[in-house]
């Protein structure tokens, strides 16, 4: 197995060829709760703009298909044939099923449980084959298991749904990020102690088949085991698995590897910047926490992707001091090429936590932030 190692700087940027991961919103959690993730030598480097005046975008208007109090703390949104699913990280329920084109909901499900159709930890979406959209796949990385369901199941709005298929991962590799590939397989990080962070593909089985290399830190502002909350990012797979990219929550960057570990691209982000570390002036541990002043959001909204571009939400932001109005969350869509290439800049006219996609790409389907003006709720903007 071998290191990568990547010693570019491109755009003033530290290389870090992969990052720990957290689709699931663990550091979020940790961050704003604890305030505590890491601790080293602090870097305050001053406010940045994350302005996207001068460049060129496209305004979409959105209507609002559903805007009821069952929405809770949604976490992540995928759409399936004609039904959109929503995650929710307060369940039970778990899951809200909606009508695409109306926004009329189908049934809510989802309850605590080891069973079929339930969960322990709030669930996360994994695209199925791309191609087909056919299938809903949903991790639980309490039970380190996914269950599959099918598009009828969906849409027979039942309160409990037959599992297609079942795939359990080990115990002991628990991942911290993981993404769907074709034919049920996945690719995932986990941490392995005595060599760093993995990056590596898996069967339908649960079976590791394929390593994508051992990653190494150079950002040298924090110990390597330090940097988690830092590097959160999301995986976005390209449809066929052949790439897979890397986009970092509180870092300018988005990584996108292929099938060799030589095989690396970092995109052209427009707004490169490092993630923003605070050092406590009682304790003298540097904090990564949300709260903190000019603390700097970047694509923390995640990401979809197709055959042809990837999309990655973009919710720049920096935090204000405390007391100080709050500037307000910027909701742009970056879309790139696999070549690591911006193509446009799409902006929507809410504060969006999380986007999919339909299968032919007409429509951006988005859950508001909880901020947004007015409660939360699933809006469509059409391309």
């Amino acid at each position: 197995m071998a290191t990568i190692h990547d010693d570019e700087h491109r755009s003033g940027v530290p290389g870090c060829r992969l990052a720990m991961i957290g689709p699931f919103n663990r550091w979020d959690i940790c961050v704003t709760l604890v305030g505590i993730c890491s601790c080293g030598s602090s870097d305050n480097a001053g406010p940045i703009d994350l302005s996207h005046d001068g460049l060129e975008t496209q305004s979409l208007s959105s209507v609002i298909l559903n805007q009821d109090s069952l929405l809770r703390t949604p976490v992540g949104i995928a759409v399936i044939g004609e039904t959109i699913v929503v995650s929710d990280l307060n369940g039970p329920p778990f899951l809200h099923l909606l009508n695409a084109t109306t926004g009329k909901r189908i049934a809510a499900v989802g309850v605590m449980g080891e069973g079929p159709s339930e969960f322990v930890g709030p669930p996360h979406f994994l695209p199925a084959d791309p191609s087909s959209r056919s299938v809903l796949r949903v991790f639980d990385d309490r039970l380190q298991r996914i269950q599959s369901f099918s598009s009828d199941a969906l849409a027979g709005g039942a309160t409990t749904w037959r599992v297609s298929s079942v795939t359990t991962f080990p115990q002991s590799v628990p991942f911290l990020g993981v993404a769907g590939l074709p034919e049920g397989g996945v690719v995932a990080s986990y941490l392995q102690p005595e060599s760093g962070l993995i990056l590596a593909r898996f069967d339908s089985g649960g079976r590791a088949t394929r390593s994508m290399g051992i990653v190494e830190f150079l950002d040298d502002r924090l110990p390597k085991h330090r940097l988690t909350g830092a590097y959160s990012h999301f995986l976005c797979p390209r449809d066929d698995g052949r790439k897979v990219a890397v986009v970092y929550r509180y870092a300018g960057r988005i990584d996108i590897y292929g099938d060799s570990t030589v095989d690396f691209t970092r995109a052209a982000v427009p707004f490169p910047f490092l993630p923003f570390l605070d050092k406590h002036p009682v304790t003298k541990l540097v904090a990564f926490k949300s709260g903190a002043a000019n603390v700097r959001r970047a694509y923390s909204g995640g990401c979809w992707a197709s055959h042809e571009r990837l999309y990655a939400l973009f919710r720049g932001r920096l935090h204000g001091k405390k007391g100080e109005t709050t500037p307000t969350r910027a909701s742009f869509i970056h879309v790139f090429d696999w070549a690591g290439q911006l193509q446009r800049i799409l902006k929507l006219d809410h504060g969006a936590f999380a986007i999919a996609l339909d299968a032919n790409e007409q429509f951006v389907y988005s859950i508001t932030l909880p901020d947004d003006p007015g409660p939360i709720s699933v809006r469509r903007s059409k391309i």
